[in-house]
């Protein structure tokens, strides 16, 4: 999850058991109307694409995918948004298992989740919603409970990765911060010399998620 002044941005990063889901990022937006929810070009440029078969027969890529979450929705609206993005990638679900050559080609989807806000709670929303999927043989579970001493698997297999998205952030607000200390000094020797703001905005997700250090301190 990443901030800033004006917005929250909230990354969903999943995994089946063999291969990765495409990433999602859910823009918080303002506007109440549809027709207003704009998401900018320089938002999407260089996300990842994820390659894998999920539930198709020959292999495929696939963007990160982009959603809009008006500012104020409950957590439980992105956690339907979601599931319903994974349930996309899985055509061939069916309520038992077809197996080929010792390859299951078909069957259901299990969902397994952390216990987080939004995910499996008690609204009249989510019940419905819960209900409605297992109907349509998608079931979603809870995962282990944080009291264990075991953690979810998806906190294992991307803890590289957050320490590395991390470590991005910072280089890039660091680079920021030199770039604000020379046009200070700028302006003091000549005075008309534009000075922005040290801010990360939604801009730089796709630096934060998708680029090395070395990469950030260039550009």
């Amino acid at each position: 999850m990443f901030k800033d002044p004006g917005s929250l941005i909230t990354g969903v990063f999943g995994s089946s058991v063999l291969e990765p889901m495409p990433p999602i990022l859910i823009f918080e937006t303002k506007s109440t109307e549809k027709e207003n929810m704009k998401v900018k070009p320089s938002w999407c440029s260089n996300l990842p694409i994820v390659t894998g078969f999920w539930g198709f027969k020959e292999k495929c890529a696939d963007d990160t995918y982009i959603a809009l979450h008006k500012k104020g929705d409950k957590d439980e609206h992105l956690f339907i948004q979601t599931v319903l993005f994974y349930k996309s990638l899985f055509p061939n679900v069916i309520p038992k298992f077809k197996w080929e050559g010792g390859t299951i080609i078909e069957g259901p989807i299990f969902i397994k989740s952390d216990s987080g806000s939004g995910k499996n709670c008690k609204s009249e929303q989510s019940i419905k919603f819960h209900s409605d999927m297992h109907l349509e043989v998608v079931h979603i579970g809870p995962g282990l409970p944080n009291s264990t001493s075991f953690t979810q698997e998806l906190d294992d297999w991307f803890q590289e990765f957050k320490v590395r998205t991390d470590s991005n952030e910072q280089t890039l607000f660091q680079s920021y911060v030199c770039k604000f200390a020379k046009a200070m000094q700028d302006h003091k020797d000549n005075g008309h010399t534009e000075i922005k703001a040290v801010v990360l905005i939604n801009d730089d997700i796709p630096a934060i998620i998708n680029e090395h250090p070395e990469d950030l301190i260039k550009n």
